[in-house]
């Protein structure tokens, strides 16, 4: 293909003038229903209305927040903010008190010139963003006008992070990192120009927002998108929908393969038609054999192929993705001792992709085999915004390496024959009784050992004297109210001490109660601080059988 100027707006009108009537975006409103299908043509019509709403008031260069419900509107506005130079910063659709909570923390961090959204919810939005403009979509349409140029270092989007370990911080974007990285999941992933993608993913999160949304548009393919609630409600809605659009890329966390599994039965899953799904792409943090292992159980009769997985490491400091194992290789498995306490079997996360560079190093940075993971490359993010200066600051933990800047990503991984197996978070690598241990390795423990439970945290807590462990583990509501909760926890804890050597205080909690990410990560964090603050609810129904009392704190 021949490139032209570092915008993906400019690309995706190219591919709009080469092939105006091909469908750019299918959007089905309840995972269901078709109730909305635009062109290549209307897309670029709309996206140039925009620009021409957003210049008329004056916001070239600024930070604007677009807090859109998914769709096609969300789509043409994000990409008339990239023709118009406007620096656009998804955020949830605020239909819920959780999302205007996050929508007014990041307000109060971008300090945009404004806010743009549906008419219904201008009036809640008004209430959060005081200091500036809350603008209807539909008050910006206006006539296209000339695409002013736009320099490639110049900010294009702010991706604010999930916030699993931290409060959420706005990673700035630029149009030549959007570029940098649309080039490495095309060769990455070994895509088809004409490639179409069903997404239940978040818009506003890298992940949907970048791989699922921009990939198909900027290789002139088709996206099929549905509001995430509908893929939670109903799973099968995802699945029927790459059979019915002969979907060729589709993907999710581990958590969103173990949904399907676990909510659709085995006699639907056979009346399936997967056959055409080819790269079933999985970035969650761990990515779980055992959860991928029972999906291709569950839906190879639907022709689903054990090859089409495709586990890939990426972060929003990277734009998106950084590194990926070979299309169509399926999972690639190895057992990595942890602590001399045995191993444990992980799964490779592939070869950087073309254009990104590793590097593993120790706590005292010296290049190493096992240590956290930096990443080097076009696609990383220049820094942090700066609300108040309405600019950005350079990553405090960057370093210079031959002339290359290297961000530390805050991941754990080692490299066996040349590919990268994730190991962790740094800041959820737990020191008890003068050992280290893994928060995820911990986790698995209890996933693994208890088929009941659906999702776990563990972190410590200070009793004053030492570090102890604890462990809270959601268990399928299907199970709340039946039988002995310390049951499971005292199996369970068990089970860890076997591993880990350390005993813990295991708690269980009903399915959904841990905290999560937009993504769908569990925020260790965020569980720790609410057990702390004793405000939990069903967290003190039970606890481990024969486990250490360590609360009280």
């Amino acid at each position: 293909m021949n490139e032209p100027a570092e915008n993906i707006a400019a690309w995706i009108s190219r591919n709009a003038r080469v092939q105006p009537t091909r469908d750019a975006i299918i959007f089905l409103e309840r995972g269901e229903t078709e109730t909305e299908r635009l062109t290549y043509e209307e897309l670029e019509a709309r996206a140039a209305s925009y620009a021409a709403g957003l210049e008329r008031e004056g916001l070239r260069g600024r930070a604007v927040v677009i807090a859109m419900p998914p769709g096609g509107a969300f789509v043409s506005l994000f990409l008339g903010c990239l023709r118009a130079g406007v620096v656009a910063v998804p955020v949830p659709f605020p239909d819920s008190a959780r999302n205007l909570q996050r929508i007014e923390s990041i307000v109060a961090d971008a300090l945009p010139a404004a806010t743009v959204s549906v008419r219904n919810e201008i009036p809640k939005l008004r209430a959060i963003a005081t200091a500036h403009p809350v603008i209807d979509h539909e008050e910006l349409l206006g006539v296209g006008g000339s695409t002013p140029d736009i320099a490639a270092q110049q900010p294009a989007l702010i991706q604010y992070t999930s916030g699993s370990t931290q409060a959420p911080k706005g990673i700035v974007i630029t149009h030549a990192n959007l570029m940098a990285n649309q080039r490495m999941i095309h060769r990455g992933f070994d895509l088809p120009a004409d490639v179409i993608g069903a997404t239940w993913l978040p818009h506003f999160h890298d992940m949907g927002l970048i791989g699922t949304i921009l990939q198909p548009l900027f290789l002139g393919g088709t996206a099929v998108l549905m509001p995430p609630r509908a893929f939670v409600q109903k799973p099968i809605r995802w699945l029927r929908a790459i059979e019915r659009y002969r979907a060729h890329t589709a993907g999710a966390p581990s958590f969103g393969y173990e949904l399907c599994t676990r909510m659709i039965a085995a006699d639907d899953a056979a009346k399936l038609d997967l056959s055409h799904w080819r790269r079933a792409f999985c970035g969650a943090e761990p990515v779980r054999a055992n959860v991928l292992a029972l999906f291709a159980q569950r839906f190879v009769p639907a022709g689903f192929s054990e090859k089409a997985f495709l586990p890939c490491y990426g972060l929003a400091e990277t734009t998106l993705i950084t590194a990926a194992s070979h299309p169509g290789s399926g999972l690639k498995l190895r057992d990595i001792a942890l602590n001399g306490k045995g191993s444990r079997q992980f799964v490779s996360c592939g070869r950087p992709v073309e254009g990104s560079t590793l590097r593993l190093r120790d706590e005292d940075g010296r290049e190493t085999n096992f240590g956290e993971i930096c990443v080097g490359g076009p696609h990383v993010s220049p820094g942090l915004w700066l609300g108040k200066e309405g600019g950005v600051t350079p990553f405090a933990n960057a370093f210079i390496e031959n002339g290359e800047s290297f961000l530390r990503t805050g991941d754990v991984g080692t490299c066996v024959d040349g590919e990268l197996f994730v190991v962790d978070r740094i800041k959820d690598i737990l020191v008890l009784y003068g050992a280290k241990h893994h928060a995820a390795d911990i986790e698995i423990c209890a996933l693994d050992h208890d088929p009941d439970i659906r999702a776990a945290a563990a972190f410590a807590v200070d009793d004053g004297e030492r570090e102890r462990l604890v462990v809270l583990c959601e268990l399928d509501r299907r199970k709340i109210g039946k039988g002995d909760y310390s049951a499971h926890g005292g199996r369970i804890a068990k089970h860890i001490s076997e591993v880990t050597g350390v005993l813990p205080t295991v708690h269980i909690v009903a399915t959904g109660d841990l905290p999560r990410t937009s993504s769908g990560k569990i925020q260790r964090f965020a569980a720790k601080t609410k057990f702390l603050s004793g405000a939990w609810g069903i967290s003190n129904v039970a606890r481990g059988a024969a486990v250490p009392q360590a609360s009280d704190e």
